[in-house]
């Protein structure tokens, strides 16, 4: 697969995880230990760089999954769908303007342009 990761702590740490079709990605440097704020920070990217972002679980009013769902769908950074398991967190971005999913059954319902983008590399 080809896979861009958002890293919230030391890139070092996470080298060896990192396969040949995948990105590592972080705002701060090489040794930057994990860091709340690292972690919210990368949620501007997560939703901005995509066409679409799909959130698979969430809880209701706190942390980062959360907070990044909320920016977007303030900011309008890029359609926001939200799996809907029944969820407090889910029903909630779903009432705050979420594309609620039951089932997906693939990935280019989601984002055709990437998946058609990656699949020529």
């Amino acid at each position: 697969g080809r896979t861009v990761v958002f890293v919230p702590d030391a890139l070092r740490r996470r080298v060896r995880e990192a396969g040949p079709n995948c990105l590592m990605l972080s705002a701060g440097g090489y040794d930057v230990p994990f860091s709340t704020a690292r972690a919210l920070s990368r949620n501007v990217w997560v939703h901005k760089l995509g066409e679409s972002t799909l959130i698979a679980q969430t809880g209701f009013g706190s942390g980062g999954t959360w907070r990044g769902g909320v920016d977007n769908l303030r900011m309008g950074w890029s359609s926001l769908y939200v799996n809907d398991d029944g969820s407090p967190g889910a029903r909630a971005l779903a009432d705050m303007g979420a594309v609620p999913l039951r089932r997906l059954d693939s990935i280019s319902g989601l984002v055709p342009y990437q998946e058609t983008f990656f699949r020529d590399i």
